[in-house]
């Protein structure tokens, strides 16, 4: 299962753009599960259908998992989560099926049911890094750090190559003061001045503007042309030149980069 891809804005927090799982829709099949999960129906009203109509469980739960994750690529997150929730009715223990649900559960935000989907798709998967991943960012939104940096660090040892995972982790490194750590976490994912520049931008909102200016020097030491870091101290020179606002965390800062994967 691919990992949802992420967009990062670091303003006063960050969001989390997920993008789903392509698959192939079967309209025919929408309709009838859809009917059978929504309003006044039930999973009984399916069953009193003809039997020649209803398909074996394996293709039943298949068809549900091909709809669910048009559904959920096409942004219908509450139809794909029916849909999920009805190919388990087929098939119980379906690989894959609670990391769906995770996601799209904390983007209703239903974090709770979240949370037992992640742990349920740890159980399944404890050495998916695409999944430790997504459960590290759903508890470092949350801003549960301790256990958002267990699952990062744990997908990054799954994958060193991942670059969310990387950015993730730098994010929950830094909102813990362990700034060269953070530095260090984000180079995996971009280059030592943009790590710099994050680290910087991350400090400006935690209200820390003199700390928040030495990063940002030592990024435009290491690249002049970095826009982030310019505009960050452009906004911290306008605040500090209101003495009633340099006591105030930063509303607006610069975008941290894009680290999705392709």
């Amino acid at each position: 299962m691919r990992s949802q891809r992420c967009t990062y804005r670091l303003l006063i927090l960050l969001a989390l753009a997920l993008v789903a799982v392509v698959g192939c829709a079967r309209t025919s099949i929408l309709t009838r599960d859809l009917i059978g999960l929504s309003g006044d129906q039930t999973a009984s009203s399916d069953e009193e259908s003809s039997g020649k109509d209803e398909l074996p469980t394996k293709q039943a739960a298949e068809a549900c998992l091909t709809t669910a994750r048009e559904l959920e690529e096409n942004g219908h997150h509450r139809e794909a989560i029916l849909l999920y929730e009805r190919a388990l009715t087929h098939r119980p223990n379906l690989p894959g099926v609670a990391h769906h649900l995770a996601v799209l559960y904390d983007l209703q935000g239903q974090p709770d049911r979240a949370a037992v989907e992640y742990r349920k798709a740890l159980a399944q998967s404890p050495e998916d890094a695409d999944l430790l991943n997504d459960a590290g960012y759903f508890h470092l939104r949350r801003n549960e750090l301790g256990e958002a940096e267990t699952h990062l660090r744990r997908a990054v040892e799954a994958d060193p190559q991942h670059e969310q995972a990387w950015t993730n982790l730098g994010m929950v490194l830094g909102r813990q003061g362990r700034h060269t750590e953070s530095v260090a976490a984000f180079a995996h994912a971009t280059t030592e001045a943009a790590a710099n520049s994050n680290v910087g931008v991350i400090l400006a909102q935690q209200g820390d503007y003199d700390e928040a200016r030495s990063f940002l020097h030592k990024s435009l030491a290491l690249d002049p042309n970095l826009k982030q870091p310019k505009a960050c101290l452009a906004v911290l020179d306008k605040l500090t030149a209101r003495p009633e606002d340099t006591t105030k965390p930063m509303s607006k800062v610069t975008a941290l980069p894009d680290h999705s994967r392709d």
